[in-house]
């Protein structure tokens, strides 16, 4: 017929494997190609058949087996419109950083980004609009010349999601033993379709096309820098997110208005915010590095994964109880409105509350209620994700006499 194709003759299958299971990895392991309507899977067993196309995967989903399944059902149908969209933009669509260093390993760092995209990513992530992105990279086989090559990151925010979700496409195959995201509320497919770097990643392969392994005998010592570009690829998600998160250059004068209700600095020096330290040039409080912000009560100050919340040496006198609400940081948008229990909650793992001179008499979703039993009290919190900023509300609960 003129066409490419591929049949499977298995003379002795197990008679326990239906189509419906079949379907689900299908469905799972090239939904991308099928999208694409590049590839057309037909299934039979017996007198059944079942053409799988990109106008029927849909309507397939209906005969999955999810509680086998890597992904819900509601998951599938997000990931096969966000393929859609993929396969719906023009090549000038995509957005074009900067290769890394040809005079090193390649890595993740900000030389790849112009500031000004940067900027625009930032704002269309936090808008929650989806992102293309083509990553340059240079490949150098031993003993030949360096070959230029390309692979595309496609991101979105979909906070249905309970978890991260990342997919790894090598011209078609999805690579599904390759996972890398960890902020919940991603989706981000990796497509691969250039043959230089597919050539480099498929000899990295395991036989079952499920891995990427350093290690592999095709793949050692077969080209320079090897085992970093194909880091560079497998890291491409937590990386560029992890750049989209990071808050835009500059002082944002309001950033801390949600720590404290706070006075602003008076003209005399030490009273309000700066608890005695010395304003910088423009007016704002300046803080030791390990204090975030404080009031005429409180310090709060910074803890890996965390914070602290301690009193302010000059205070006199404090309020009784506190309440303490907590939110990733959401940059334009209230980031206590819009926490989700999935973030985190306070009561549970890996969450971790511990108190010094106080009592925390209630903990619940992103709230501590805390009666403060000495002045010299310290209590802190840890576990948070290292790779998001948190926004820290303090509020006295009552009157300092209650």
């Amino acid at each position: 017929m003129g066409e490419t194709g591929l049949s499977v003759v298995i003379p002795y299958p197990d008679p326990s494997v239906e189509i419906q299971t079949i379907l689900s990895s299908v469905l799972l392991h090239y939904f991308f190609p099928i999208l694409s309507k590049d590839l057309v899977v037909e299934l039979q067993k017996d007198e059944k058949y079942l053409n799988i196309d990109d106008q029927k995967v849909d309507e397939l989903l209906r005969f999955v087996d999810f509680s086998k399944s890597r992904l819900t059902k509601d998951q599938f149908q997000h990931l096969f419109s966000f393929t859609r969209w993929i396969h719906s933009l023009p090549p000038d669509a995509l957005v074009k950083l900067n290769p890394p260093s040809t005079q090193s390993a390649p890595k993740w760092d900000e030389t790849l980004f112009e500031p000004t995209v940067l900027t625009k990513l930032r704002e269309q992530f936090d808008r929650r609009e989806r992102l293309a992105i083509r990553v340059p990279l240079q490949i150098k086989p031993k003993n030949k010349h360096p070959e230029e090559t390309h692979f595309d990151i496609f991101i979105e925010r979909d906070d249905r999601l309970d978890r991260a979700e990342d997919h790894f496409i090598r011209e078609g195959i999805t690579i599904a033993g390759v996972s890398t995201l960890k902020q919940k509320g991603v989706r981000v497919v990796v497509s691969v379709d250039d043959k230089v770097l597919s050539s480099l990643l498929g000899d990295s392969e395991n036989p079952a096309h499920t891995e990427w392994q350093e290690r592999s005998l095709k793949f050692r010592d077969k080209y320079t820098h090897g085992v970093s570009c194909l880091r560079f690829v497998k890291n491409s998600p937590k990386e560029i997110v992890r750049f989209l998160n990071k808050p835009a250059l500059g002082v944002d004068k309001k950033l801390l208005e949600d720590f404290f209700s706070v006075e602003p600095p008076s003209d005399k020096g030490h009273e309000g915010t700066s608890g005695g330290n010395q304003n910088t040039p423009n007016g704002e409080p300046s803080f030791p590095p390990e204090i975030i912000a404080q009031s005429k009560e409180f310090r709060l100050l910074r803890k890996q994964g965390g914070f602290r919340i301690s009193r302010n040496p000059k205070a006199t006198s404090l309020p009784k109880r506190v309440l303490v609400t907590v939110a990733y940081e959401i940059r334009g948008r209230n980031p206590f409105s819009k926490y989700r229990p999935f973030d985190f909650e306070m009561d549970k793992a890996p969450i971790k509350v511990k108190n010094l001179g106080a009592r925390i008499n209630a903990k619940s979703k992103n709230q501590l209620l805390i009666q403060i039993e000495k002045m010299d009290f310290l209590v802190e919190v840890t576990g948070f994700d290292l790779r998001r900023d948190l926004r820290v509300k303090v509020e006295p609960v009552g009157s300092q006499n209650d």
